[in-house]
C-alpha cells in the first residue's frame, strides 16, 4: 500500500468547482511515451477543464509513467492511481472508482483523442440520455502512419481492428459493439449493474462486460464524430501474440456463459475460424491458415520435449521444498492440458493434409480442361478469319455507295449554309429593332414610374395640407368657444351672440382663410379619397389568393413513393419512463410500411424529451398486428371492431400517461428537434392550449403552415404548396386550427373539454372542432413552424373526396357549420388574407431594422434587442424584424421566429426598400436601430410607410461616445469624426416622430437641445439569475465585453497596464478572466497563469456563479453598460469606473465601488475581494437595483407605456415633420 502512495497523483481540482461530466480512465503498462502523447491530446480537448477529468491507472509500470502524469495534472483535472500487474479489467475497475463524473469514457495508451472527441461523446450522450445506452466512437489510423500490408490486412481483410464495416451513424447496435478502447458509458449502470471480470486480463473484457449488461437492457449507439486516432502500427510478432491472447479471452467468455449467442460470438471472433460474415475467400484464406497451424504443431511438440524432460522425478532436487514441487505440479499439469490440445491441432494438419491433395486433383482437371480449351479456341479463331475477309469485302462495296451519297449531301449542307447565313443576318436585323423598342419602352416604363412617384409625393404633401388646414378649422372653432378667448374679446363675443348672422368671430384674416377654404373643399369631394388614390400609386403586395396558382403547379409534380424505414423492425426500441412528458399517440388502419417508418424516425431521430409511444390498431388486416407487438417498449392497443380515426385518438388519450398528447398520423416522419420545440413553447407561452407543427411534402412542398377556417366552414392549408423556408411560413404565431396529423395538447385540457367530438366519426374536422373548443375556453391555438414533420398525405385516408373515409370531410362540415355558427361570421370570406397581416384588435404591426440578427450572448447591444423584440410579441403586436445585412444565420433567426417574431432574410428580399414598396403600409410603427443605418432606411419608411409612427433607437448616443474617445487619445481626426456623429444623430432626431435612448444623462443632455422632441428611455433589459454561491466558496474576478467594441479594448489594456500590477501584490493567488469575442492581439499577448483570456463563452453561468467581483475600468463610451447590468443580476459586485456607472442610478459602496484613478481602483478591488461584509451588502443590493430598473418586469411596462395609445396620441402632437415644415414654409403648389 505505501507503494501505491507514493506514485499517486492527485487531481487538480480548483476549490469551489463542479463534478466533471465526463471522466476518461486510460489503463496503461509501461508506455510512457505512447502516454505522454494520449495525455497531450486531452489536455487540448474542445471543452472546458473543468468539464471532464484523466484517471490513469499504471499497471505496475517500471518506467517513467509516474513522472508523465504528474507533469499533466498541473494541465489537467488528472488523477493517477497505481497497482500492482493485474491485468486490464482490475486496472479499469479501479478507474472506475477513482472517477468522478456521470460518463465514463475508456481510452487505450497507444491512442489519441481527436480535438472534439469529449464534446462528442458529451453530445452523444445527450441524445441518448437513457442510462443503458452506451456510445461507440470512431477510431482510425493515424494521418502520421503508412498503411503497410499488415495494417491494411487487419483492419480491411481480416478485420480484427476496426471493423466499423457498413455502421451508419446514429446507428443503435448490441452489445457486441461495446469495445473498451472507444467507447463510453454512463457510470451509475455500471454501478448499479456489474464492472470488468478481472479474470479477463488481456482482453474480450468489454464484451463479456457488456453481455453481462445486456441483461439489463444494455444498448450501444454508433457516433461517428467522436474520433481517435491509434499511433502505433503492429508488427507481425505483435500481431499473432495479440490473436494467441484473444483466443485465450474467447475461450474463457464461452467457458463463463453456456448462451449460443455468446458460442456463436466466440467462433465468430477467433483468429484461427474461418469468418464467413467478414467476406474473406475461403480458397484464398487457408494457406496463411495452414501454416499457423503448422507452427502451432510445433510448439506443441517442443511442449511435449518440455513436458518430458523437464518434469522427471529425477529432475527435481530433493532440496527444493514442498511449495516449489506444488508450483512444478501445477505447471505439469497445465502442460498436459496443452499437449493434449496436440490431438486437436493433428486432426487439423490432417483436414489440411487432405485438402491439399483434393487441390493438387483439381488442378490436373484444370489443366486439360485448359488444353481442350485452347484447341476449340484455334478453330474458331479460323472460322473468324474467313468471316473477316468477306466482311472487309462487303464494307468496301458500302464505302463506295456512302461516299456518294455523302458528296450529295455536302451539296445540301452547302446550300442550307448559305439560307443560314441569310436568315442569321435577317435575325439580327430583327434583335436590334427589337432592342431600340425595349430600350425606348424601359425609358417610358421608368419615366412612367417617376411620374407616378412625383405624383404620389405631391397628392401626400396635399393630404398633408389639407389635414392642416382641417385642423386649424378646428382650431379656429375651439378659439371662439374658448372661455379665455372670450374674456379677452368681449366686445366680439357679445357681438356675435347679438348678431349671429353678422359673420365669424375670431382672428380675421384667419377666418377668411378657413371660410375660403370650407367653400373650395366642398366643390372638390375628392379630397377625401386622397388616401385611396396614395395607396393605389403604391407598389402592389403579393397576390391576394397564393395557394391557387401553386396548387395549380402541384399538378405535374412527381409521385413519391412510400417511405422506406430506417431501422428493421427488431430494432426498434424505446425506453421506458417512470415520468413522461409525452405521449405520441399513433392510430393505424394497415399500411405497416408508413407505420414502420414512422416509429423509426421516432426513435433516431430521438429527443431529450421523455415521451411514449401508443399504437392504436384500428382492427388492421395486414401485418401490424404482428410485428408491432414485436417493437420493444411500444404500447400497443388494437381495437375490437374497426372504429375511426376519433375513437382510436381518445382511446389512447385514455391510456396516456404524459402530461401532453401528440397526435401523430402513421404516415409521418419527425425531423430533428420536433417535440422539444413543441414542449418548450409551451412553457414559453402559458396560454397555449394547441400547437401545431409545420407539415411538409416528401418532395419538401409546404403542406400546412396551420390551417384556415373561411366564414362558409370551408379550410384552407396556409401556404399549401409553396416554398416552406419563405419568412411567412417560419414564425409561431395563432391560427385557426392545427392538423390532426400532427398536433400537441395538455391531457388535463383535452380531458376537460371531451377529447375528439365522437359526432365526427370516424374522421375530419375533428381537430377544427377541438381548436374552437379550446380557444373558447380561453386558451389560444398556435402553429410552431420549427417543429417539422414530413406528411404522406393521403396515404391512410385518401385523396378522393366521394369515396372511402375522405367521404366525410364534405358531409362533416355541413355538422361543424351547424355547431359554430356564431363564430364562423367573424371569419373573413374565402380567398381573404388580409387578416394575416393585421395585429390584434388594440395592439399594433410594428416593423424593426438593426445592423443584423441579435446575438445576445456577443454584445449587450444585442441582448437589449432581443428582449426588446421578445416583449413587444409578448405583448400581442405583431412584429417583424428585417437585418439589414438580410442574412439569415442560425440559430438566431429561429431563436426569433419560435417565439412568434417574423424575420425577413434574403433571397426573399433583395432590399429593405423593395420590402417596404410592398409592405410599408402594413405598418403603425417603424423602429430603426442605430445611427447608420436609421440614415440608411428612413426616407424610404417615410416614403412607403407615411402612417407609421417612426422610432430612431439610439442603442446609445454614438457621438458621445467617441468624443470621449477622442479627447482621451487628443487625436483631432476621431473629433471630427464625432462632431459629424452628432450632426447626424440630432437630424435623425428631429425626423423621428419619438428618440429611444438608454440612460437618463443622454436623455437630459438630448432634452436641452430638443425641447419639443420626444425622448424616452428604453434601457438595457436582463434576466435575474441571483447569486447562488456565498462569498467563502468565490475566488478570481473578470471582465465581461466584446472587443469589436474599442472601449472594451481600452478598458482592459487599462486595467492589466496601470491596476492589476497594484493588485497582483496582494492578491497573488487570484486570478483575472478575460470573457469575450475577438480578443485582439495586444490583449491575448497579456495573457498568463493568472490572466485568462477565455474568447466568447455562450454559458458564461459558471463564470458568474464562481467568481468573487467583476470589473469595469472603462475610460471612454455611452450609455448604459450591459457587463454592470449583468453582473449585478447574478449578484456578482463591480468596481467601475465613474463613466462606466454614468445614468444608471447607482450608489457608491451600496450599489457599487466607484474609482477612477489607477491607485483608487486597486484599492477598491482589494478591499471587495477581503471583505465578506461589503461584498454581501453590494450582491444584495446589485440584485434588488437590478430588479426594479433593468428586469423584464421593468421592460414590459415601459414599453407598454410607450406603445399605448395615450403616449402615441401624446408625441403626434408634438410631431412637426420636416416635410410639413417645409409645405408651410413655402406654400401650397397650386396657391398662395
Amino acid at each position: 500500500m505505501a507503494r501505491s502512495s507514493k506514485r499517486r497523483t492527485p487531481p487538480r481540482r480548483s476549490s469551489g468547482s463542479k463534478r466533471p461530466l465526463i471522466s476518461v480512465v486510460i489503463p496503461t503498462f509501461n508506455r510512457a511515451a505512447m502516454l505522454s502523447a494520449t495525455l497531450e491530446s486531452f489536455a487540448a480537448q474542445s471543452i472546458s477543464k473543468y468539464r471532464y477529468e484523466v484517471v490513469v491507472v499504471d499497471d505496475g509500470s517500471k518506467d517513467t509513467t509516474a513522472d508523465v502524469c504528474r507533469d499533466f495534472a498541473a494541465r489537467i483535472q488528472l488523477s493517477h492511481r497505481y497497482i500492482d500487474n493485474s491485468g486490464i479489467s482490475a486496472a479499469k475497475n479501479t478507474g472506475i472508482m477513482a472517477s468522478r463524473g456521470k460518463i465514463l469514457l475508456f481510452f487505450d495508451d497507444d491512442d489519441v483523442a481527436d480535438f472534439h472527441l469529449l464534446e462528442e461523446h458529451i453530445k452523444a450522450h445527450e441524445r441518448h440520455p437513457q442510462e443503458n445506452v452506451a456510445v461507440l466512437g470512431y477510431t482510425t489510423w493515424a494521418p502520421t502512419l503508412s498503411i503497410t500490408p499488415l495494417m491494411r490486412y487487419v483492419t480491411e481483410t481480416g478485420r480484427f481492428l476496426f471493423a466499423y464495416g457498413d455502421l451508419r451513424d446514429g446507428q443503435m447496435l448490441d452489445f457486441t459493439y461495446f469495445w473498451g478502447g472507444r467507447s463510453s458509458c454512463k457510470r451509475s449502470f455500471l454501478a448499479k449493474r456489474g464492472i470488468f471480470n478481472r479474470r479477463f486480463r488481456f482482453g474480450s473484457e468489454d464484451v463479456e462486460l457488456a453481455y453481462r449488461l445486456s441483461k439489463f437492457g444494455f444498448r450501444v449507439v454508433f457516433h461517428r464524430a467522436a474520433v481517435s486516432y491509434m499511433t502505433r502500427p503492429p508488427t507481425l510478432e505483435e500481431f499473432c501474440d495479440r490473436c494467441e491472447r484473444q483466443g485465450e479471452s474467447l475461450f474463457l467468455f464461452s467457458r463463463l456463459h453456456d448462451d449460443p449467442i455468446v458460442q456463436q460470438y466466440c467462433k465468430l471472433a477467433d483468429p484461427f475460424i474461418d469468418n464467413r460474415a467478414v467476406g474473406v475467400d475461403a480458397e484464398e484464406k487457408w494457406p496463411d491458415v495452414a501454416a499457423l497451424f503448422r507452427e502451432k504443431v510445433d510448439q506443441l511438440g517442443r511442449v511435449e520435449r518440455l513436458l518430458a524432460w523437464g518434469f522427471e522425478p529425477k529432475a527435481i532436487p530433493e532440496a527444493a521444498g514442498s511449495k516449489q514441487l506444488a508450483q512444478a505440479e501445477a505447471y505439469r499439469l497445465q502442460m498436459h492440458e496443452l499437449f493434449a490440445k496436440s490431438a486437436q491441432a493433428e486432426a487439423y494438419r490432417l483436414q489440411m493434409r487432405d485438402l491439399f491433395a483434393k487441390i493438387t486433383e483439381l488442378e490436373a482437371k484444370l489443366s486439360q480442361r485448359e488444353a481442350a480449351y485452347h484447341a476449340e479456341m484455334a478453330q474458331r479463331e479460323a472460322v473468324y478469319q474467313a468471316e473477316l475477309a468477306r466482311l472487309n469485302q462487303d464494307m468496301a462495296q458500302r464505302e463506295a455507295v456512302y461516299q456518294a451519297e455523302l458528296a450529295r449531301v455536302n451539296k445540301d449542307m452547302t446550300e442550307l449554309a448559305r439560307l443560314n447565313d441569310e436568315f442569321k443576318n435577317r435575325f439580327e436585323d430583327m434583335t436590334h429593332l427589337l432592342h431600340d423598342k425595349s430600350v425606348s419602352l424601359a425609358e417610358q416604363e421608368q419615366r412612367v414610374i417617376e411620374l407616378t412617384d412625383r405624383l404620389r409625393k405631391q397628392l401626400w404633401s396635399t393630404r398633408k395640407l389639407s389635414r392642416l388646414l382641417d385642423d386649424t378649422e378646428k382650431a379656429a372653432a375651439r378659439l371662439r368657444s374658448s372661455r379665455r378667448w372670450k374674456l379677452a374679446n368681449p366686445m366680439t363675443a357679445i357681438e356675435a351672440k347679438l348678431f349671429s348672422g353678422k359673420g365669424p368671430m375670431g382672428y380675421g384674416h384667419l377666418e377668411k382663410i378657413v371660410d375660403a377654404y370650407a367653400q373650395w373643399r366642398a366643390l372638390h369631394p375628392e379630397i377625401g379619397k386622397i388616401k385611396e388614390e396614395i395607396s393605389a400609386l403604391q407598389t402592389a403586395a403579393i397576390s391576394k389568393y397564393a395557394g391557387v396558382d401553386a396548387e395549380k403547379s402541384a399538378l405535374v409534380s412527381q409521385i413519391v413513393g412510400p417511405p422506406v424505414p430506417v431501422l428493421p423492425v427488431e430494432s426498434i426500441s424505446f425506453p421506458t419512463h417512470e415520468d413522461v412528458a409525452v405521449s405520441i399517440i399513433v392510430p393505424v388502419f394497415n399500411q405497416f410500411q408508413y407505420t414502420h417508418a414512422c416509429l423509426a424516425s421516432l426513435q433516431t431521430v430521438g429527443d431529450k424529451v421523455a415521451f411514449e409511444v401508443i399504437v392504436v390498431d384500428d382492427c388492421s388486416t395486414d401485418e401490424t398486428n404482428a410485428l408491432v407487438q414485436r417493437m420493444e417498449g411500444v404500447i400497443y392497443l388494437r381495437n375490437e371492431t374497426n372504429s375511426g380515426f376519433i375513437a382510436s385518438c381518445n382511446r389512447g388519450a385514455n391510456k396516456a400517461r404524459g402530461k401532453y398528447l401528440f397526435f401523430l398520423n402513421n404516415d409521418t416522419l419527425v425531423k430533428e428537434g420536433w417535440l422539444t420545440t413543441l414542449v418548450d413553447t409551451f412553457a414559453e407561452e402559458p396560454g397555449a392550449g394547441i400547437i401545431g407543427s409545420k407539415l411538409v411534402f416528401p418532395d419538401g412542398r409546404l403542406q400546412e403552415a396551420g390551417g384556415i377556417i373561411w366564414r362558409d366552414a370551408s379550410g384552407w392549408n396556409y401556404g399549401k404548396f409553396d416554398d416552406p423556408k419563405k419568412p411567412e411560413y417560419n414564425y409561431l404565431r395563432e391560427v385557426d386550427y392545427c392538423s390532426a396529423a400532427a398536433l400537441m395538447v395538455p391531457r388535463s385540457l383535452f380531458q376537460k373539454i371531451g377529447g375528439f367530438d365522437e359526432r365526427y366519426a370516424p374522421a375530419y374536422y375533428e381537430d377544427t372542432d377541438l381548436a374552437f373548443k379550446v380557444r373558447s375556453a380561453g386558451y389560444r391555438v398556435l402553429y410552431q413552424p420549427l417543429s417539422q414533420i414530413i406528411h404522406y398525405e393521403g396515404a391512410t385516408g385518401g385523396t378522393d373526396l366521394s369515396a372511402g373515409t375522405k367521404k366525410y370531410q364534405d358531409i362533416n362540415r355541413s355538422t361543424f357549420a351547424a355547431r359554430w355558427a356564431s363564430d364562423l361570421l367573424t371569419r373573413p370570406v374565402t380567398g381573404d388574407l388580409a387578416f394575416l397581416r393585421q395585429p390584434s384588435p388594440g395592439r399594433k404591426s410594428i416593423l424593426v431594422i438593426d445592423h443584423h440578427l441579435p446575438m445576445p450572448e456577443r454584445d449587450s447591444g444585442s441582448l437589449r434587442m432581443f428582449q426588446i423584440l421578445k416583449l413587444l410579441r409578448q405583448l400581442g403586436h405583431r412584429v417583424t424584424f428585417i437585418p439589414d445585412n438580410l442574412a439569415d444565420i442560425p440559430p438566431y433567426t429561429g431563436e426569433l421566429q419560435k417565439r412568434g417574431i417574423e424575420v425577413v432574410y434574403h433571397p426573399y428580399i433583395t432590399t429593405v426598400r423593395d420590402y417596404l414598396m410592398s409592405h410599408g403600409s402594413d405598418f403603425d410603427v417603424v423602429v430603426l436601430s442605430r445611427c447608420d443605418f436609421a440614415r440608411k432606411h428612413l426616407a424610404y419608411v417615410r416614403l412607403y410607410a407615411p402612417q407609421s409612427r417612426v422610432i430612431f433607437d439610439t442603442v446609445d448616443l454614438h457621438f458621445l461616445r467617441e468624443d470621449r474617445e477622442a479627447r482621451l487619445t487628443r487625436d483631432p481626426e476621431a473629433r471630427q469624426k464625432a462632431q459629424d456623429k452628432q450632426r447626424l444623430e440630432h437630424e435623425l432626431i428631429d425626423e423621428a416622430d419619438e428618440t429611444w435612448v438608454v440612460s437618463s444623462v443622454e436623455q437630459q443632455l438630448l432634452q436641452q437641445k430638443r425641447p419639443d422632441k420626444s425622448i424616452q428611455i428604453v434601457s438595457n433589459i436582463v434576466d435575474i439569475p441571483g447569486s447562488n454561491t456565498p462569498f467563502a466558496l468565490r475566488r478570481d474576478w473578470l471582465f465581461i465585453g466584446g472587443f469589436q467594441h474599442t472601449p472594451n479594448i481600452d478598458a482592459v489594456t487599462f486595467f492589466l497596464n496601470e491596476i492589476y500590477p497594484l493588485v497582483r501584490h496582494r492578491l497573488p493567488g487570484a486570478k483575472f478572466y478575460i470573457i469575450g469575442d475577438k480578443a485582439p492581439p495586444e490583449v491575448v499577448a497579456m495573457a498568463n497563469e493568472n490572466v485568462i483570456v477565455t474568447g466568447l463563452q455562450t454559458d458564461v453561468r459558471p463564470f458568474f456563479e464562481s467568481a468573487r467581483l467583476s470589473v469595469a475600468p472603462l475610460r471612454f463610451g455611452a450609455g448604459v453598460k450591459g457587463k454592470i447590468n449583468q453582473s449585478m443580476a447574478f449578484g456578482v459586485p463591480v468596481v467601475a469606473t465613474s463613466l462606466a456607472v454614468e445614468g444608471m442610478d447607482l450608489t457608491d459602496h451600496e450599489d457599487v465601488l466607484v474609482a477612477d484613478q489607477p491607485e483608487d481602483f486597486a484599492r477598491a478591488v482589494i478591499e471587495l475581494y477581503e471583505s465578506e461584509e461589503l461584498w454581501s451588502r453590494l450582491s444584495r443590493n446589485s440584485i434588488a437595483k437590478t430588479r426594479a430598473l433593468y428586469s423584464v418586469e421593468a421592460a414590459r411596462e415601459r414599453l407598454s407605456f410607450l406603445l399605448s395609445e395615450e403616449q402615441v396620441n401624446t408625441a403626434r402632437k408634438v410631431r412637426t415633420p420636416a416635410s410639413e415644415v417645409e409645405l408651410i414654409s413655402h406654400g401650397s403648389p397650386s396657391g398662395p
